[in-house]
């Protein structure tokens, strides 16, 4: 019981502020962005030829916000860093709530899990955003539009998905992708400021990584295929930025996640236990 009422306590504080009102106007504003490009870009025909279907949808719009790499590592995955990133180091209040909750592998239990349903509710918050607006401009089908059909990478997704998976399977992987990579950043974020304690190191050290790898994806050519899978960016978006293709398929991307996942918790519950928290405290 006293692991569950520190677990709200820890949600409590790092969710519901006015900070996470942000995503809102952010997202928004990149659905109509999208909407707007890809009427742009079918004039005049964006909406239907006589006698077939739209050839875009609102899954065109999804897809290419959180596919489109630029998008998720200067907007998406930083904006998540953002609102996340002063988790620690742990106020006097928490301070004295870990006394009283009197474990510290439970207390770094409780904030692990806290960012994990911090990643869910944003990611969750951000894709019903950008799905709302561009429902809003172009049709709502739950089938691949035409032009995805035709040519998957108009919409940054891999050849083989529109074969393997519906419009809502592919958004349903795409969102365990950014669910288990916004826990990971948010989580080494929380390492780092346990080492240094200071929350920008982390905030920094995070942003360093996603930058690094959005770097990194361009040399990644004829490399072995495990490899390819080293840049966190790519294991954040279905295709192998810069490259419209994916070699190795969806499900190592889970694996790389729950492999760092589980290196982070590990250090991050190994430098718990030596911190001495309640140095602060009056």
């Amino acid at each position: 019981m006293r692991f569950l009422a520190f677990f709200r306590i820890q949600c409590h504080m790092l969710i519901l502020r006015w900070r996470w009102l942000l995503p809102l106007p952010v997202m928004a504003f990149i659905g109509y962005l999208l909407v707007n490009a890809l009427k742009v870009n079918l004039l005049p025909e964006f909406l239907s030829l006589p006698g077939q279907p739209p050839q875009v949808n609102a899954w065109d719009a999804l897809f290419i916000a959180f596919g489109n790499a630029y998008y998720m590592v200067f907007v998406i995955a930083n904006l998540f860093l953002i609102l996340v990133c002063d988790s620690l180091p742990e106020s006097e209040f928490g301070q004295l709530a870990l006394f009283r909750l009197g474990s510290r592998k439970t207390w770094w239990a409780a904030k692990s899990l806290s960012m994990l349903l911090a990643a869910f509710l944003y990611t969750l918050l951000c894709m019903l955003m950008v799905l709302g607006v561009a429902s809003a401009g172009l049709p709502f089908r739950f089938e691949w539009s035409p032009r995805t059909a035709g040519y998957p990478a108009n919409v940054l997704l891999p050849f083989f998905v529109p074969g393997q998976m519906s419009p809502l399977g592919a958004a349903a992987v795409l969102f365990g992708l950014d669910v288990l990579g916004f826990w990971a950043l948010g989580t080494l974020v929380q390492v780092i400021t346990l080492f240094t304690r200071r929350y920008l190191y982390g905030y920094f050290a995070a942003l360093l990584v996603l930058l690094g790898s959005f770097a990194l994806s361009g040399s990644l050519i004829n490399v072995a295929n495990v490899l390819h899978l080293l840049p966190p960016i790519r294991n954040l978006i279905l295709t192998f930025y810069p490259y419209p293709f994916r070699e190795v398929p969806l499900g190592w991307s889970y694996v790389y996640w729950g492999v760092v996942l589980g290196l982070l918790f590990f250090t991050g519950a190994f430098v718990s236990r030596r911190q001495n928290y309640l140095a602060n405290c009056p």
